[in-house]
């Protein structure tokens, strides 16, 4: 019988790992993580292969990791103050009715390969991303820039979206309207400049397949550069020595580990393979272990993140909100959170976490057995006869696998119908969830910034992450609304709209609120993660001597 991909190489890495400790032992050898502290190489186990490093093309969690180390945008937000701080871009000026942004790019700042990073390069880039013939996922947060909208819909020509360079190092900038939080938009991976030159020449009618990215191809500008990518094993970066703040970086290097298993995962960091594990959560079966007898290894970071389920509304039964809803009132979450997560998760009520100083949704449903049995009877499945058997998609990993098998179980007792889960490798799964083919599909979302606009617009009908098929008039008004207003109340209030018809049309079931739990090895100093999970890595630096 051959294994599946992921079983492969987890056996793979699995079995590789044991050598290394056999011979290690044997010979009283260093680990590779005492090697890397004292060669300033930092080893991270960053969970899922990386699909693409392509900054324009990537969606998931593993690949932004790299990506954020490889590339920078015009501006950062400072992990732990959240103060948008000048990145490639050096200041900036912003009109008084918060329309026109003027940037003005740093004159030292430097391709990786020593070419001159001008304004030209974001216009370049921008319009890639914006082009409605790449359909690529993230084009919709481009939106807020004035005519982006109508340009990414094939109705105006480029030059009527409101970017401009002028000479070499200022970027014109106008939205449609004011955006408070634009700046912080801009530290998002989809924002970043690419080499031109670059993406010519490797160019390919669709971007998922140019091969640009490959270590012999790439140019990048951020902290550090492409050294090696193995796909199903590692990437391997290196200090950019044309980065504009090069004296900054303390490390000579990192090497990114594709572990998919979290039970290796951990394996991995207790055996001295890596310093840390760079994933959302570790292992469940060894975080009580960590946190009774080792709990200096154990870093928590809150993350303004949501877990949650998607319907297929486009297909029955789930095209009848009332199914939807029972389904969605028939969960127990504090049992999920409590019994099955274990790691400090809160309940989720509402798609959109809770920012403090910012909104806080409102409950619009609950825990209700009955309601929901009764949801299903008016549905035309009394106790559950008739019900068509569910397909529930989700990642092949324990965390999903063991969530899904909870909810599973609770289904069955609750409505007393029957859930199939099907589990796919990550790549397989993204294929999949994009080409609509599943009745339910686990998925999980880290804010992109800390806006509660970024959660609302998964369901925003043009998004190219809502992939229920639900489309709701009165919400898109509410989304176009927001981007036309700005005083504090009203956005709120606007808000809480949405999130009543969300509640009420329940096309995804909201569960939990996650916390990123990671290993960190003592020897990696000033790892600060911040709420939308991005670490300065040129901070980041390696001692062996007890703190």
């Amino acid at each position: 019988m051959k294994l599946p991909a992921f079983a492969r190489l987890t056996l793979i890495f699995f079995v590789g790992l044991c050598l290394l400790m056999f011979t290690s032992c044997g010979s009283k050898q260093e680990s590779q993580r005492e090697r890397g502290t004292r060669e300033g190489i930092l080893h991270i186990a960053n969970g899922d292969d990386a699909r693409t490093l392509d900054p324009q093309v990537a969606t998931g969690i593993a690949e932004g990791n790299i990506i954020n180390a490889l590339f920078e945008g015009l501006v950062s937000v400072h992990p732990q103050s959240l103060k948008i701080e000048p990145a490639v871009a050096e200041r900036w000026e912003v009109s008084e009715d918060g329309l026109h942004y003027r940037f003005y790019l740093r004159d030292d700042v430097r391709w990786s390969n020593g070419e001159k990073l001008v304004a030209d390069d974001f216009i370049y880039s921008w319009k890639r991303m914006l082009d409605v013939d790449n359909a690529l996922t993230f084009s919709y947060l481009f939106f807020y820039i004035k005519n982006a909208e109508a340009f990414n819909k094939g109705l105006i020509e480029f030059h009527k979206v409101g970017v401009r360079a002028v000479g070499e190092s200022l970027l014109d900038v106008e939205l449609a309207a004011p955006t408070p939080y634009f700046l912080s938009l801009l530290d998002h991976f989809s924002f970043y400049p690419l080499h031109p030159p670059t993406i010519e020449k490797h160019k390919a009618a669709d971007p998922r397949l140019s091969l640009w990215t490959l270590a012999e191809n790439f140019v990048g500008n951020g902290a550090f550069t492409m050294k090696t990518w193995l796909p199903d094993q590692k990437v391997e970066v290196q200090a950019n020595p044309h980065y504009w703040d090069a004296e900054t970086v303390k490390l000579k290097g990192m090497v990114f580990h594709s572990i998919p298993d979290k039970l290796v995962e951990e394996l991995a960091f207790r055996s001295g393979q890596v310093h840390i594990t760079y994933t959302p959560t570790l292992a469940i079966e060894k975080l009580a272990y960590y946190r009774a007898n080792k709990p200096e290894l154990v870093k928590i970071s809150p993350v303004y993140a949501s877990e949650f389920y998607r319907f297929n509304t486009r297909i029955a039964p789930f095209n009848d909100v009332r199914v939807r809803r029972a389904l969605a009132l028939s969960v127990d979450r504090e049992t999920l959170v409590k019994r099955v997560m274990k790691a400090g998760q809160e309940p989720a009520w509402s798609l959109v976490p809770p920012l403090e100083n910012n909104y806080q949704p409102q409950k619009h449903f609950s825990y209700d057995i009955e309601l929901s049995q009764s949801l299903l009877a008016e549905a035309g499945y009394a106790n559950g006869e008739g019900f068509p058997k569910i397909d529930l998609l989700v990642v092949s990993s324990r965390i999903s696998i063991n969530l899904a098998v909870a909810l599973q179980q609770m289904w069955k007792n609750n409505l007393n119908i029957d859930v199939e889960i099907r589990n796919q490798e990550l790549k397989a799964y993204f294929a999949t969830r994009s080409a609509h083919d599943f009745m339910m599909v686990s998925g999980i979302w880290y804010a992109d910034y800390l806006e509660p606009s970024n959660f609302f617009e998964l369901m925003y009908s043009f998004s190219g992450n809502n992939y229920t098929g639900w489309h709701h008039a009165e919400y898109d008004a509410l989304m176009d609304a927001l981007k036309r207003t700005q005083e504090k109340e009203k956005r709120l209030n606007l808000f809480e709209e949405a999130n009543k018809i969300l509640a009420e049309e329940m096309p995804v079931i909201p569960l939990f609120y996650p916390q990123a739990v990671n290993l960190v090895h003592p020897e990696v100093r000033n790892w600060v993660q911040s709420p939308i999970a991005h670490v300065h890595y040129k901070h980041v630096s390696l001692n062996s001597e007890k703190q």
